[in-house]
């Protein structure tokens, strides 16, 4: 099945939430991965003309969602969609749907979420746009994966 292709958008960041304590907000070590982060992404930002996040409702989601969003200086959009984990299963396809309507809003798209969107999202999104084959990799609390649709790659931030 082959979508509409999100071709406005330049680059997409798909970040896992950092670190996080039983009270399932960050810790200091998410923290400080966010804002290693947001250093990351000012260099992809910098080359762009506006970005917009879009986060997962969850508390340790939010807190990432919320640092990144400070320091870059954009604006955050929080979708349930977003959140996955027992209770909450994957929709690679609504989260597809959430990723096109970023077309409109921005050229850079930065997407919060969990381990299971985080590493499976990409791969899908590679195939679904571009009919290229990736797999799944680890991508563990604090890091990202950007897709670049100019060059139909993906690329692992740490």
């Amino acid at each position: 099945m082959t979508g509409e292709k999100v071709r406005e958008m330049s680059n997409l960041v798909i970040v896992r939430h950092g670190e996080y304590g039983r009270d399932m907000r960050l810790n200091a070590k998410g923290r400080d991965q966010m804002y290693n982060m947001a250093e990351i992404l000012q260099g992809v930002l910098a080359r762009k003309n506006t970005a917009h996040i879009l986060s997962s409702t969850a508390p340790r989601a939010l807190d990432s969602a919320k640092i990144l969003s400070e320091i870059l200086n954009v604006p955050i959009e929080e979708h349930e969609l977003l959140w996955s984990e027992s209770g909450h299963p994957e929709d690679l396809d609504g989260a597809y749907g959430l990723i096109k309507s970023l077309q409109e809003k921005a050229d850079l798209g930065i997407v919060v979420t969990h381990l299971e969107y985080a590493e499976s999202l990409p791969p899908f999104l590679l195939e679904k746009e571009f009919n290229k084959f990736a797999s799944s990799r680890e991508v563990r609390k604090g890091e990202g994966v950007l897709l670049d649709y100019r060059r139909e790659i993906l690329i692992y931030l740490k």
